[in-house]
């Protein structure tokens, strides 16, 4: 459990997951929105497209300004994860269709700089897509089969507080 005294990239890739879960997009087929979100990646998505993951990616953390205080001093942490959607690609058309739908439905999510910390996550402040991160590509799974995907990342923004012990 987060606490303002602590980072919460775990809680922040369970909200992307909620968002996600809530996107408002309705397939060439009619599947609407995503049957499966979740944390971490899928071994096999053959029960499950379209489907979306959540990877931490990378990120950064530091002082958020100089000096500090006797008793502590405030961090600033940007985790970024990577959002993959991936869709059936038996058909070329319609998988495209079906990729560029969802980009259309989910980036805009994500374009709301206050999106995660609406939800509310703990220490989150701020959202942002990272400039040119955007990828269509195709997945070769496990199981075999090609799937379309979109990849993109989010940089997300958290402050928590930092406290020095003796």
């Amino acid at each position: 459990m987060s606490s303002p005294n602590a980072p919460n990239t775990s809680g922040i890739s369970a909200g992307i997951v909620t968002l996600l879960a809530s996107a408002p997009f309705t397939l060439t087929l009619g599947q609407v929105g995503y049957k499966k979100a979740m944390q971490g990646r899928l071994k096999d998505v053959t029960d499950l497209i379209p489907c979306a993951t959540v990877e931490a990616a990378r990120g950064t953390a530091g002082p958020y300004s100089a000096g500090g205080t006797a008793i502590g001093w405030k961090a600033e942490d940007e985790p970024v994860f990577r959002i993959t959607s991936y869709v059936d690609d038996s058909d070329a058309e319609t998988s495209e269709k079906d990729i560029v739908l969802i980009r259309d439905a989910i980036i805009p999510l994500f374009l709301n700089p206050k999106a995660l910390a609406n939800l509310p996550v703990q220490n989150v402040y701020k959202n942002a897509v990272v400039p040119d991160s955007e990828q269509y590509l195709y997945r070769d799974m496990q199981n075999g089969v090609i799937y379309r995907a979109h990849q993109f990342l989010v940089r997300v923004y958290q402050q928590y507080n930092l406290y020095l012990t003796s």
